[in-house]
């Protein structure tokens, strides 16, 4: 581990070198395919003169031509293995990006960088044990040439690295594979049967722990049963997790007790549950960047004294950076470039200027465009950074926002950061604690407004306070920072906006849609902003509060 980080910490002292030769790789193995062949690029200077950036749609028609075995190199020269989706959580509309060995080794190398640093900051031991929250379809689909098209969780789990992996889950493999209410109570279950081992608790993304340890807030009265009597509650139905789970399930009272003392005492869940069941985890594990943050305080709430480490920076299309200071406080999480897995350029947001990582400027935003050895070209990913550091050359990025997670009705431009803390502000004025929140850019009347949904977690009685949720949604409406926002507001192009409370539940139900149409359990980030006209119709069903603001005027308190 320790020779791995070395390695890295040499290669980001020459990062724009090793970028470079990076690109120089990319374009001299895949010259040949007919993508760099259509813009006579043969080198590295014709690829920046030539190769224009591109969105998905540009792309599309080839990545389909390439999963219907169209003849010839099309994107890439090196065989593609499999076409990693991606979450599609805004939208109905998934995205599949061709995957290539010599990627994927890369991916796994950084991986094992990123766990170096965990190992040197917070040592486990070289074959720790987990308890993972983690989720994942047993088969994808195939394309018309054969190959797989599944979720990036979905190819790792039934990958010959994970097989290989060093370490130990304390679930067995068909928990993974199982649904997802079903999945998450076994693992809850599987967790709290060798507590006393678990070395660290992981999951992709902080909802998925946060949801994890409210079930287990709701049901440790049943788990504890199950641990008691050694007979698996009846509401899992699945066959083949079932059988895995009753396999390892005895008859242990004395552990079941231990269990219900910890968790019958208010205490335990105020000054941090984990610590108090698994008494030698050192650290949770998950993204907590981007739309993740909101679910930091639940997750604290949690985690009491056990430390909230933040994963390392990764898309469907590669690894963008690792975070080397583990110790870092969750809200504080950056993520350093790493120089070999792809070769990355930055769209300058104030001028639309193209540069590559040796002419950024800290504090300057960035939208990510990479180049990948699995045929993508200048493809914008979507993510905004700003770049807040440099280690060594290797610049180091704050996760902003989605540019696709953006509120907008006129000539305003609301981004998700800005959205989170407006929520977070309220919610802190108000004394409210929510579940989770989304949004939504109504054009449907005029003038346009904004839409935004939260399932709230106080007492039942707190959706009947209408007062102080009219309130909340007057705060909410002024406290948008935008000065087209607030333009508009004063102007009358921007309608009152709407606060719309809806049932417990809501959002555990949004995931199950999601899982339904093939998005993976485990890659699952509440859309921030609502595009998909599905997710709106089973909003819209959930409604039990809607509330408008009043007439614009400067900033109020609750």
């Amino acid at each position: 581990m320790e020779a791995l980080v070395n390695e890295f910490e040499d290669m980001c002292r020459n990062a724009a070198l090793v970028q470079e030769e990076i690109l120089g790789a990319i374009v001299e193995h895949n010259a040949s395919c007919e993508y760099l062949r259509s813009y006579n690029v043969t080198d590295t200077d014709s690829f920046k003169a030539h190769i224009p950036i591109v969105d998905y749609e540009d792309i599309a028609a080839r990545i389909q031509r390439m999963a219907d075995g169209g003849p010839g190199s099309v994107l890439c020269k090196d065989p593609v293995i499999v076409f990693i989706l991606s979450s599609a959580t805004t939208t109905d509309k998934r995205k599949a990006f061709p995957l290539t060995t010599k990627s994927r080794s890369l991916k796994n190398h950084a991986d094992k960088i990123s766990a170096g640093y965990r190992e040197r900051d917070f040592p486990v031991g070289s074959f720790p044990t987990a308890l993972a929250f983690m989720y994942a379809q047993p088969h994808g689909t195939l394309s018309k040439s054969g190959l797989p098209i599944m979720p990036g969780s979905s190819f790792y789990f039934t990958s010959q690295v994970y097989k290989e992996r060093p370490s130990r889950s304390t679930s067995t493999d068909e928990v993974i594979f199982g649904p997802w209410w079903e999945s998450t109570y076994c693992h809850l279950l599987s967790g709290l049967i060798l507590r006393t081992e678990v070395d660290y608790i992981t999951s992709f993304f902080a909802y998925t722990l946060v949801h994890a340890f409210n079930m287990l807030e709701a049901e440790w009265r049943n788990l504890c049963y199950d641990i008691r009597t050694g007979k698996l509650d009846e509401r899992v139905k699945d066959v083949k997790l079932r059988a895995a789970v009753v396999g390892v399930l005895r008859e242990d009272p004395d552990s079941a007790g231990s269990i219900e003392e910890v968790c019958s005492s208010n205490v335990s869940w105020d000054q941090g549950i984990v610590l108090k069941l698994w008494p030698k985890a050192k650290y949770l594990l998950t993204v907590v960047t981007g739309g993740m943050k909101p679910y930091i305080p639940a997750l604290r709430r949690y985690a009491g004294g056990v430390h909230i480490m933040g994963r390392a920076y990764i898309g469907s299309e590669g690894v963008y950076g690792i975070n080397i200071d583990p110790a870092t406080e969750p809200e504080n999480v950056v993520f350093t470039l790493v120089p070999t897995t792809l070769y990355m350029e930055f769209l300058r947001l104030r001028d639309n200027k193209l540069v590559d990582s040796s002419n950024l400027e800290i504090s300057e935003q960035y939208e990510l465009v990479i180049t990948t050895h699995s045929g993508l070209y200048r493809y914008k990913v979507g993510d905004v950074v700003k770049v807040v550091a440099f280690f060594h050359e290797s610049p180091q990025m704050a996760f902003e926002y989605r540019r696709s997670a953006v509120l907008s009705v006129s000539l305003d431009m609301t981004s998700e950061q800005e959205l989170q803390n407006v929520v977070r502000r309220t919610c802190i004025e108000a004394n409210l604690e929510i579940v989770d929140f989304t949004s939504h850019s109504n054009l449907s009347e005029q003038p346009g407004h904004y839409v935004i949904y939260w399932e709230l977690k106080n007492e039942p009685n707190i959706y009947s306070n209408h007062a102080l949720l009219n309130r909340c949604c007057n705060v909410l409406d002024r406290s948008f920072t935008s000065i087209l926002y607030i333009t508009g507001r004063r102007t009358g192009t921007i309608g009152p906006l709407k606060l719309v409370t809806v049932k417990k539940g809501c959002f555990g139900r949004l995931l199950e849609h999601a899982v339904r149409n093939g998005s993976a359990a485990g890659q699952y980030k509440t859309p921030r902003c609502i595009k998909s006209p599905k997710v709106l119709e089973i909003l819209e069903g959930e409604i039990v509060t809607t509330y408008r603001s009043s007439e614009y005027l400067p900033k109020d308190h609750i």
